[in-house]
């Protein structure tokens, strides 16, 4: 009989809160959002690219939900183990779903997400919800460090050093939403045919110390697509000093991530459901770390 293919998925998990005026928080926009009841009024446009949820569970404790980002423009071939690689050969009006499986926990705020590099961001995510729901303001997102992450950070109480990696988007379309030395980079990566750029901040010892505040808001920008657009981060660095002794660590190694097995399908597919049941165990996989550090309502 033969083996059950399966692939391992990774999850990474958000505290997400909205403004203190739009009442029930990030469980109300996400109800009212349910509301929203045809694709054609749930398609939005977010960075050049059609953005959707596709399914939504807003009922008990957890919420559950598919959101989608459809590839119109360049699509992959089709190949074949006997045949030329050939045009997918589908109608104009029909592309690539990417989706991400999500999971919201509304007794604590947290949000656990499926990492699909070809998918939308999570910045991408609550942009849409941010055009669907009047909530009064922007919600605010915070990537869950790992315990050792926290402690490092913590320790850290004069900054000197700050590097960050991108890498160069696999598809040829850049972020039309993002403006600045990002898209600057990226052009560069272009003109010398690079695969990744990378970026140092320093800071001399007869000057102070970086902002750690600001360095933490400008990796989770990063950390969240908003800035990065259709490129990757592959590492952000941070290096200082923790009472007199040096420490160098990386928020990206740094974030709470879970990976899981999810059954491959009989039409290679990962199944809504499957990935829904995975993020369930990805968040049991890693409650002792948030009730480590956000109590007992995470139980």
């Amino acid at each position: 009989m033969a083996t059950k293919k399966k692939k391992d998925v990774s999850f990474e998990f958000w505290k997400v809160s909205a403004p203190a005026s739009f009442a029930g928080g990030f469980q109300a926009a996400l109800t009212s959002l349910a509301q929203v009841g045809t694709l054609a009024q749930r398609n939005q446009v977010i960075s050049g690219y059609t953005m959707r949820w596709e399914e939504l569970e807003v009922t008990g404790r957890y919420f559950f939900g598919d959101f989608v980002k459809l590839r119109m423009d360049l699509l992959p071939l089709k190949g074949g183990m006997n045949t030329k690689s050939s045009s997918l050969n589908l109608p104009s009006n029909e592309g690539i779903a990417e989706p991400f499986v999500f999971l919201f926990d509304t007794q604590s705020d947290i949000l656990v997400v499926q990492h699909n590099h070809y998918g939308a961001s999570v910045g991408a995510f609550f942009q849409y919800v941010q055009q669907l729901v009047s909530i009064g303001g922007l919600l605010d997102v915070l990537p869950v460090l790992s315990l050792a992450g926290v402690q490092k950070l913590n320790h850290l109480n004069d900054v000197r050093r700050v590097s960050y990696r991108i890498a160069k988007p696999r598809h040829s379309a850049y972020n039309p939403g993002a403006r600045g030395s990002v898209d600057s980079s990226i052009s560069t990566m272009d003109d010398f045919d690079g695969e990744s750029i990378e970026v140092v901040i320093s800071s001399g010892f007869a000057r102070r110390s970086l902002t750690l505040r600001e360095v933490f808001k400008k990796a989770n920008d990063f950390l969240t697509g908003q800035t990065t657009g259709n490129a990757e981060l592959e590492k952000f660095e941070v290096s200082g000093y923790s009472n007199g002794a040096r420490d160098e660590f990386d928020l990206v190694k740094e974030q709470l991530r879970a990976k899981i097995d999810v059954a491959v399908g009989a039409k290679r597919d990962l199944a809504y459901g499957d990935r829904k049941a995975a993020a369930m165990r990805a968040l049991t996989m890693r409650r002792g770390d948030l009730i480590t550090q956000f109590g007992q309502k995470c139980a």
